[in-house]
């Protein structure tokens, strides 16, 4: 019954480089492990940025109905049956990578990404919990994701101040 609404499945993230004493909390346990598992009996966790497998769907509106979208093959249905490096997919890959691409579209404000804050990430899993997705984190014992931790205490005030400002 969940998979028709499942919106993503959000894994933690482990961190390399962490001194064994961990004087700047860089594991950063609360955000992404013991606060996870709480959310999942409230539709599932917040999507953080990485360490994320989505439904395609979830870009296209609710779990009940469809935002049109503007390229069919870029539709949350479509399945490619060409090779990678053929023309057509380059050609794609080519326009979907222009700067142009999200000019005079959806994108960005209806489907895909929500932009317009310094934590995107955050927005658009709000957003996906708001058109009535659920999401599921899963913890598995060997990490799935692996990230560098901030090194020093200025690149720890940094991020800190960067999720802080953007919310």
């Amino acid at each position: 019954k969940i998979k028709s609404g499942l919106g993503f499945v959000q894994f933690p993230q482990k961190f390399q480089g962490i001194s064994k004493n961990d004087i700047y909390a860089c594991e950063y346990k609360r955000i992404f492990e013991i606060n996870m598992v709480g959310f999942d009996g409230l539709m599932g966790p917040n999507f953080f940025g990485t360490g994320c497998f989505f439904n395609r769907r979830v870009f296209y509106g609710p779990p009940s109905n469809l935002i049109l979208h503007e390229i069919d093959e870029l539709g949350p249905n479509h399945i490619t049956d060409k090779p990678i490096k053929s023309t057509d997919a380059l050609a794609l890959a080519h326009k979907v990578a222009g700067c142009i691409y999200e000019h005079n579209t959806n994108w960005g404000s209806k489907i895909g990404f929500r932009y317009g804050s310094l934590v995107e990430d955050y927005y658009t899993g709000l957003m996906i919990h708001g058109l009535g997705w659920r999401t599921v984190f899963c913890c598995p014992k060997r990490a799935a994701f692996y990230g560098d931790a901030p090194k020093t205490l200025i690149d720890v005030v940094n991020q800190q101040k960067r999720w802080c400002i953007g919310l």
